[in-house]
């Protein structure tokens, strides 16, 4: 079931995102060749920590014991992944960073990859075309639309543009709880409608997409997270943004 926000809810979301945009900020001012991913986290840990916040991501080790941490920071061909304490950052690396928060009860989750130093002209189109698909995206939400048509759309731009999406990063409703009704998928038909979402004022959603230059299909990682099954170097966008009838207010996320 999908809840509908007030607007007094709309700002305590926002209020959360407020936090994690700080975190985007903060990393991507950061991003030194031979930082550590793990001082990074310890950035990310403090933002929050000063601001009572709680991270809201959850990390099942191979024991199966449960675990919460504040963000997910990936390289190059890595999605999703735990921090690697002793992996350093490399110029020409991109840096997939997904980050989420609970503040005064309330969630948001943003993610976005940024370039580490100069990278190669293939990363770099990457990171352009996660920057356009945004661009597209952001201008196909408004209300009365179908979010199978929107991905209909974003899916034949991404193909045109020489990429492909990731079928398993995917987009959710968010408020109380980080993942909410419903979930937001890609690559589907507009005459796919039975189940279609249709956009309306009040509605709040984290909507994420991965792009990249592979077949697009991920393997998972020991440690949790996954890596792209070819090696292919692939990104990773998400807003958290309400639905209004002006269109949408974006409440956390992107940077640049």
């Amino acid at each position: 079931m999908i809840i509908l926000k007030t607007d007094t809810e709309i700002e305590y979301i926002r209020r959360a995102g407020n936090l994690v945009t700080a975190v985007h900020q903060k990393i991507a001012s950061s991003l030194t060749p031979g930082t550590k991913l793990s001082h990074l986290a310890l950035l990310i840990d403090d933002i929050y920590r000063q601001q009572q916040a709680e991270p809201v991501f959850v990390l099942t080790d191979r024991s199966g014991r449960k675990c919460r941490m504040a963000a997910c920071l990936s390289l190059n061909n890595q999605i999703g992944t735990p921090v690697d304490s002793e992996q350093m950052l490399q110029s020409g690396d991109v840096l997939n960073l997904d980050t989420g928060c609970r503040h005064e009860g309330w969630c948001a989750d943003g993610a976005w990859s940024y370039a580490v130093g100069e990278v190669d002209g293939e990363r770099e189109n990457l990171l352009n075309g996660l920057r356009q698909t945004f661009d597209q995206l952001t201008e196909l939400l408004v209300c009365g639309q179908s979010w199978n048509r929107i991905s209909h759309v974003i899916g034949e731009y991404v193909k045109k543009s020489g990429f492909r999406l990731i079928p398993e990063i995917v987009g959710h409703g968010i408020g109380r709880e980080l993942h909410e009704d419903p979930q937001l998928s890609w690559n589907l038909e507009p005459s796919d409608c039975v189940d279609s979402v249709v956009m309306r004022a009040g509605m709040v959603f984290a909507v994420e997409c991965g792009l990249t230059t592979g077949c697009g299909l991920l393997q998972p990682l020991p440690d949790g997270g996954w890596k792209t099954y070819d090696g292919a170097s692939c990104v990773h966008g998400e807003l958290t943004f309400a639905m209004t009838e002006r269109g949408i207010d974006v409440l956390a996320g992107r940077i640049v």
